[in-house]
């Protein structure tokens, strides 16, 4: 079973609307915010030709490869802030200190909004992201979902307020999509909210445990991590190493497009199904020594951010982040904590020492 080429099968089209099916009809009447919300179509959540347009106006409001990448002085300065807080210790927290802050902070920046939001998001992420990779999340969780996607509406109309008084960045994405909705380039409102959700809080758990599993990866392989000391200049290839290696997302929920068999078994069109994503990034017929940590590997096209039409505008963001925060970690470091696994990939807690 060629699990690299299967995943071009499903679609992301109301895929997590169908993670309350398992519930009797009055539970499912709970939850109406939550169904609408995931129901819409946005970035993540539509197949071309939606995805598609919605992709070109992110790009066109700011978000291209070629912004993103102007960020770079920017982040690496955050990083070195960050170090520099923890060095006269001789240690840190890598993930409350540095992987949580890092990607949280350059969203802020990204979005154009105070750093100290950083914190709704987080709070906005944890409860909509805990139920992935569930195969039947609890009434509870996808009520906890509910809550913040209304938290997320309150949000977004302070938001707009601020921006109508002048308190806010205008310039700032969040910004430029708010003032594009009065011309040709609007999004409905159900795709508006959708897509800044997705904004909001994509990158964050991502590049909290890319640079939590790398970490722990290369502590794993000291002969990598070495290698990685000597030459800077690998750093780049590491990050797609690490990402097809450990991925920070472990599996996620599609819909099927059509009747297809998989593996011997008959599957139907519009049954939700679970792309295990490390397994197709260990697919032998695309790899080659796909159980083998290496660096230095021949580049290969991975999966960990899915295939080449999703997550085209957050890609760089989290590279750029994890190049920066790499050419300041590469003290030898120990691990003092066991790693965690979340319900969407691994995080692992370690102290640094330099």
């Amino acid at each position: 079973m060629q699990t690299y080429l299967d995943v071009a099968h499903y679609s992301n089209e109301g895929r997590l609307a169908g993670t309350m099916s398992h519930l009797p009809q009055e539970d499912r009447a709970k939850l109406p915010v939550f169904a609408d919300f995931y129901l819409a179509k946005g970035l993540v959540h539509a197949d071309p030709p939606d995805h598609t347009r919605i992709r070109r106006l992110i790009l066109k409001w700011g978000f291209t490869p070629g912004q993103v990448e102007t960020l770079r002085p920017r982040i690496e300065g955050i990083v070195a802030q960050l170090i520099d807080r923890v060095e006269a210790d001789g240690q840190m927290e890598v993930i409350e200190d540095l992987a949580f802050v890092l990607p949280v902070t350059v969203r802020c920046d990204l979005l154009g909004v105070p750093h100290s939001d950083g914190l709704i998001f987080r709070g906005l992420a944890d409860r909509l992201l805990g139920l992935l990779g569930r195969n039947r999340p609890s009434l509870e969780l996808l009520l906890a979902a509910q809550e913040a996607i209304l938290e997320l509406r309150e949000y977004l109309a302070v938001q707009s307020k601020r921006l109508e008084d002048g308190t806010s960045d205008e310039d700032g994405l969040l910004g430029r999509m708010f003032a594009a909705q009065q011309t040709s380039d609007a999004l409905s409102e159900d795709e508006l909210v959708n897509t800044i959700g997705t904004l909001l809080i994509a990158g964050h758990e991502t590049t909290t445990s890319l640079v939590g599993n790398g970490l722990y990866t290369l502590l794993r392989h000291p002969e990598q991590w070495q290698a990685l000391k000597d030459d800077p200049a690998l750093i780049p290839g590491a990050i797609e190493e690490i990402l097809g290696f450990e991925s920070p997302l472990t599996r996620q929920p599609r819909l099927l497009k059509g009747d297809v068999e998989l593996g011997g078994r008959q599957l139907r069109a519009g049954e939700t199904v679970f792309q295990m994503i490390n397994a197709a990034n260990r697919d032998p017929t695309h790899f080659d020594d796909p159980e083998t940590f290496d660096i230095e590997r021949p580049s290969s096209r991975n999966l960990a951010f899915g295939q080449a039409f999703t997550s085209a505008s957050e890609r760089p963001s989290p590279a750029s982040r994890r190049r920066s925060s790499s050419r300041r970690s590469s003290s030898a470091c120990r691990a003092s904590a066991s790693s965690t696994s979340g319900p969407t990939g691994s995080s692992a807690s370690r102290r640094c020492a330099s």
